[in-house]
């Protein structure tokens, strides 16, 4: 008798022991699932988040771009970012800002800071109610650049950019071409832009 009931005991202890384990390992493995799915959902709100913080974090007083396609890289993003989906007002006039940063003294002379803030806000209303927002772009290559010399003896160049449009349900493609000039500091500034052509649609994008 003694012997089965140390049996059953033992046979107790071992189910006992089997159930902590399972409960255990549930709870290690829910736990493990939440941890996982925040840091998955910090790691994407991150992404979303960087492109408008690595532009509003540089410095351009101090970490200018060397190069004109560089500056034109820099333009083309902050345009993107002025054109998506979301984006806060605090951000439009942080990201004006900067953008501001790369124009030409003589650019920002016939724009003055209220009438080009008010200009990009209409823009950016309209591309809002046409629901229309950037969604890429590429910057001509600068092996194709050109350096020319103005009236007044200063570099310049023109650099051309296609922007990737998503407009409802189509796709469309407009081109631009920036032209710089090079300031007294060797800085490349933004003297003015156009768009070469009329928004077509991409059928490459469908």
């Amino acid at each position: 008798m003694k012997k089965k009931k140390k049996l059953s005991d033992i046979a107790i202890t071992i189910v006992i022991i089997g159930v902590a384990v399972a409960v255990v390992g549930t709870l290690a493995w829910k736990i493990w699932g939440l941890f996982h799915d925040d840091k998955n959902k910090t790691t994407q709100e991150t992404v979303k988040l960087t492109e408008i913080d690595k532009i509003l974090n540089r410095n351009l007083d101090q970490r200018y771009p060397e190069t004109p396609n560089a500056v034109v890289k820099l333009y083309a993003s902050i345009t993107k970012e002025l054109h998506t989906k979301e984006i806060t007002e605090e951000q439009i006039t942080k990201l004006f800002g900067q953008l501001r940063k790369l124009f030409d003294e003589e650019l920002l002379a016939h724009n003055g800071y209220e009438d080009h803030m008010k200009k990009l806000n209409e823009e950016i209303k309209q591309y809002k109610s046409n629901k229309m927002y950037i969604t890429r772009y590429t910057v001509e290559d600068s092996d194709r650049l050109k350096i020319y010399t103005d009236k007044e003896g200063k570099d310049c160049t023109k650099i051309r950019i296609t922007f990737s449009i998503k407009n409802d349900s189509q796709w469309l493609k407009s081109n631009e071409q920036v032209i710089l000039r090079k300031d007294e500091d060797g800085r490349w500034k933004i003297l003015g832009n156009e768009q070469t052509d009329e928004a077509v649609s991409d059928k490459n994008e469908e």
